[in-house]
This record gives C-alpha cells, sequence and structure tokens, in this order.
C-alpha cells in the first residue's frame, strides 16, 4: 500500500471517528445511484477539515453499498467510546501540561507530562488506524482508489489555497 493510501484511509477514519453520533443511524434510505447521505455527519463536525459538508461529499463519492454503510457505522460505534476517552485524556494531558508551563514546575515535571501528551496522542493515532484496518476491508479495491483519488485532490486543493493566501 501506497504512503498516498495510508493517508486517504486516515482521512475517512478521520471522518467516521468524527462524525455522526452513535444515536444517529446512517441512512436507510440508500440508494446506489445516489450515494448515501452523510451530510448530517459533516454538520455535526461544525465545519471543522474542509468546510461543513466534506466529510459528507468523501462518502457520498464512494456510493457505498446499504451493506457497507451499515458495516461502517458498526466499525465507528465499536471504536467511538474509546476514541472518546483518549481524546478526553489528550486534553487533559495538555491542559495539565500549559498549566505546568505557566507554573514553576521543574523540568523533569514537564518532560514527564509532554511523555504524557505525547503517549495519549499516540494511542489516539493507534485507535484512528485500527479503526481505519477494519473500514478498508469494507471497501472495494474500486472504493479505495476512488478515496485515494479525492484525498489527493483535497491535498492538492489546499495547498494551492495555503501558497494563494501566503502571497
Amino acid at each position: 500500500m501506497s504512503i498516498r493510501n495510508i493517508f486517504a484511509f486516515s482521512a475517512l477514519s478521520f471522518f467516521l471517528s468524527t462524525g455522526v453520533s452513535s444515536a444517529e443511524p446512517l441512512n436507510p434510505n440508500f440508494e446506489p445511484e445516489t450515494g448515501p447521505h452523510f451530510g448530517q455527519m459533516a454538520q455535526n463536525r461544525g465545519g471543522r477539515q474542509g468546510g461543513p459538508d466534506a466529510g459528507g461529499r468523501f462518502l457520498q463519492q464512494l456510493n457505498l453499498t446499504t451493506e457497507q454503510q451499515q458495516q461502517i457505522q458498526s466499525i465507528r460505534d465499536k471504536y467511538k467510546g474509546q476514541m472518546d476517552e483518549q481524546r478526553d485524556a489528550m486534553r487533559n494531558a495538555r491542559q495539565e501540561l500549559g498549566d505546568l508551563m505557566a507554573s514553576d514546575a521543574s523540568v523533569e515535571q514537564l518532560r514527564a507530562q509532554h511523555n504524557e501528551v505525547m503517549r495519549s496522542q499516540q494511542n489516539m493515532a493507534n485507535l484512528r488506524f485500527e479503526s481505519m484496518l477494519e473500514t478498508r476491508q469494507v471497501l472495494t479495491p474500486e472504493q479505495r482508489q476512488e478515496l485515494s483519488n479525492m484525498v489527493q485532490e483535497r491535498r492538492s486543493n489546499r495547498s494551492q489555497r495555503f501558497r494563494g493566501n501566503r502571497q
């Protein structure tokens, strides 16, 4: 698997981990010709990372079957609690580091807390990767390639906008 494909699946994992709450099922009225409706998913993210409907567009363009939607939702539900806990742990570790930085904490205390921040980030990355691996098994080779192409295009567009803003 190329590094480009790994990034594509990381993006899918991000969208899945930040999307619909477990109480919001995927659209049961899915029609293969039009793709699933994931617009609510992106709205729930508050427009982070690519606009208010980026996640919905990504997943819609994959033309997931009803069974694939259900499998992906199950994977997402499986990891949601763990990711929520890890997200809280990361937030707390970062806050504690900030508090220590503002205090008269020793360098050793700061290094120890920094290591805790790094551990919590690695734990989150591991959860996302495991989720990504399971999700990858649900997608067809064509869907994997399409996702990779979409992520590559999005990355290219983002870097062009970034360069345009810097000039």
